[in-house]
């Protein structure tokens, strides 16, 4: 999706802003290395990254990227040098506040009116997230939130 989004022409209408929040664990045989080596074994990141990065300098899509890693903790020391500029890491799993938070915006004024979310991912994590958004989104959430499970 944010693929096809990355390469569409300039005219076509895209989203203003996409939130990306991706759950995680780190590969088991990370070695040693810097954060960006360690992180580009997580699946798809490498690609996510590099669509970022390329939106950044073209300005068409205003994208962000929070990584939620659920074994954080095991490699406490990945972050010691700080963390990379083109996303934000998050220890633990994906809360209700952070599906909050970018479905629908923080502060007073919430507004989900020209939300869409997209979902995938493991049948029971999907099932959960589908479930949360919808309710989040309000009336019309079943139409705007569309998902895919794997395996």
């Amino acid at each position: 999706m944010l693929s096809h989004l990355n390469n569409n022409e300039p005219h076509t209408p895209n989203p203003k802003t996409i939130h990306i929040l991706y759950s995680s664990r780190l590969p088991q045989h990370q070695g040693t290395g810097s954060a960006d080596a360690i992180l580009d074994q997580v699946l798809f990141l490498p690609r996510l990254r590099q669509i970022i990065r390329s939106q950044e300098s073209s300005h068409r899509l205003r994208i962000s990227l929070d990584l939620f890693l659920t074994d954080l903790a095991s490699s406490s020391d990945l972050l010691s040098s700080g963390s990379p500029s083109d996303l934000k890491i998050h220890p633990g799993r994906i809360s209700d506040h952070d599906l909050r938070s970018a479905a629908v915006g923080t502060g007073d004024e919430l507004d989900s009116q020209g939300t869409v979310c997209y979902v995938c991912g493991p049948p029971d994590m999907t099932d959960s997230i589908v479930e949360k958004l919808v309710a989040i989104l309000g009336d019309d959430g079943e139409q705007r939130v569309f998902f895919e499970k794997w395996w």
